[in-house]
């Protein structure tokens, strides 16, 4: 079988998508770890008790309240951007299966034709014993 002229190519594009596919997975797993930080900044922001018996503790209750306040604000805009990348990482890997998939369908077809090939050339070889069989039949029979 004559072998696929783009199987080095395929190779690539196959690797080319494993590396991808990485990409999105820690892209997902940031997204994921954003989430849950700002998740339990929130938790811990409602845990914040506001029954203070002096001003100091007060004033501790209010900076820890403005200090979450802004972690939850960074914690924002740094999911945004993490949500962003793992768009981005989703469609670098979209490009890159599509083009191993369609290099996976040449090699699918061109496997294909050579078996087919094979095939045709194996039946011309049947044929061809066939028929020298015949005429030496014909001739003993003469």
């Amino acid at each position: 079988m004559k072998r696929f002229g783009l199987a080095g190519l395929l190779r690539v594009r196959d690797l080319e998508e494993q590396r991808a596919a990485a990409e999105l997975a820690d892209a997902n797993r940031a997204v994921d770890a954003v989430r849950a930080r700002g998740a339990r900044t929130r938790a811990s922001l409602a845990g914040v008790r506001s029954d203070a018996v002096d001003a100091a503790t007060l004033s501790s209750v209010i900076a820890a309240r403005t200090s979450a306040q802004v972690l939850l604000g960074e914690l924002t805009a740094l999911h945004e951007l993490a949500a962003r990348e793992a768009g981005e990482a989703r469609s670098a890997h979209g490009a890159a299966r599509a083009s191993a998939v369609s290099l996976e369908k040449l090699r699918r077809r061109h496997t294909e034709a050579e078996v087919a090939r094979e095939l045709r050339e194996e039946q011309s070889a049947l044929d061809e014993v066939a028929i020298q069989g015949w005429r030496e039949s014909r001739r003993d029979a003469v």
